[in-house]
């Protein structure tokens, strides 16, 4: 009787951990989904806000028009990068994947001679966005 009952207590405790296996398993991935998903919403925002990609052509240095974008336009594309600051700094996205998808302007806007003349008609307030700031820690850029 005593045996019989310790395999039924048995049984269940494992019957118990594959259900919490499985049930992990499910979260981590729906986490996973959830995260691609905020990816894809922050890219396609990206890349159809035309404020942000004025400032992005501009810093491509490669069309015909020379026109400088408007300090509302570049204002756009650095309060951007602050929600990104915000995702990095509650773990919601990871560094590598910022860099990977917006970096390459960003480092633009600071390291191209462009880049630093619009920078340069924030003065200091570009200094008071705090969570770029963070961004431009995490990602190395000077």
């Amino acid at each position: 009787m005593d045996s019989v009952r310790v395999l039924i207590e048995f049984l269940t405790v494992i019957i118990a951990l594959i259900a919490l296996l499985h049930t992990r398993k499910e979260y981590l991935s729906h986490k996973q989904t959830e995260y691609h998903k905020l990816l894809s919403q922050l890219n396609k925002r990206y890349v159809c806000n035309e404020d942000m990609q004025d400032v992005v052509r501009y810093l491509r240095d490669k069309e015909p028009s020379n026109k400088q974008p408007s300090l509302y336009q570049l204002e756009v594309f650095l309060r951007f990068f602050e929600e990104l600051g915000l995702y990095m700094k509650t773990d919601s996205i990871k560094t590598e994947d910022v860099d990977r998808f917006f970096g390459f302007y960003l480092r633009q806007l600071y390291s191209s001679l462009r880049g630093k003349a619009l920078l340069e008609q924030l003065g200091e307030e570009e200094n008071d966005l705090e969570l770029l700031q963070l961004v431009k820690i995490k990602l190395k850029i000077k």
